[in-house]
C-alpha cells in the first residue's frame, strides 16, 4: 500500500474572509499562525475593505481563528 507524510498535508496559508458589519467585503491570505493583529492589519489593506471603514471607528473585531474577520463599524 502507499504511504504518505503527514507533514505534506499541513497548510502554510490559510484563506480568511473578510466581513464589514456581517458582509463578505474580501478575502485574504495569511499564514496559518498569523495573529489577530497581523490579519487585522492586512484586511485593512484591502481597497474594498478600506472603502467601507475609512472614516469610521472600528468597535469591535470579531476573528475566527483560520476562518473569518468581521469588522464591526
Amino acid at each position: 500500500w502507499p504511504s504518505y507524510d503527514p507533514t505534506l498535508l499541513e497548510l502554510d496559508q490559510v484563506l480568511i474572509v473578510v466581513q464589514v458589519n456581517g458582509k463578505k467585503r474580501g478575502e485574504i491570505t495569511v499564514p496559518v499562525d498569523a495573529s489577530e493583529d497581523e490579519i487585522r492589519e492586512k484586511a485593512l489593506e484591502e481597497d474594498n475593505v478600506r472603502k467601507f471603514t475609512e472614516g469610521k471607528t472600528i468597535r469591535k473585531a470579531i476573528t475566527v481563528q483560520g476562518k473569518l474577520l468581521n469588522l464591526v463599524v
